[in-house]
């Protein structure tokens, strides 16, 4: 039981980083003192953090702790706070190694999160 709270935590801890990072390359220098602006963002302490909507893609191995990513509660509240969209490619455990190597290796274009 542990386990699976320690998972779903560090699944949350994951986004949030991740948010915070989409987020901080968000700002733009303006005027000659190289002021950020944060244009794109709402005031601070107000939700959601983004005024545009942002996706994200996962990549991961399929979790059997897990019912659903896409309407789970944790991620339906980072979508939420963020205003951004989280779309997971979930992989076979068995053959996610094998399918994250030739995905790096391909030259395409990458997931934002692999997992």
């Amino acid at each position: 039981m542990n386990n699976k709270k320690l998972r779903v935590l560090s699944f949350v801890l994951v986004c949030t980083m991740l948010i915070m990072t989409v987020l901080t390359g968000c700002g733009k220098k303006s005027g000659e003192n190289g002021a950020v602006s944060n244009e794109p963002l709402n005031p601070l302490g107000s939700d959601p953090i983004s005024k545009e909507k942002v996706t994200l893609e996962f990549m991961m191995p399929n979790n059997g702790n897990v019912e659903d990513y896409e309407t789970n509660k944790y991620t339906k509240e980072i979508e939420r706070m963020g205003n951004i969209e989280i779309k997971f490619n979930l992989l076979s455990p068995a053959d996610s190694d094998t399918v994250i190597n030739l995905t790096l290796s391909s030259g395409k274009d990458l997931p934002d999160v692999i997992n």
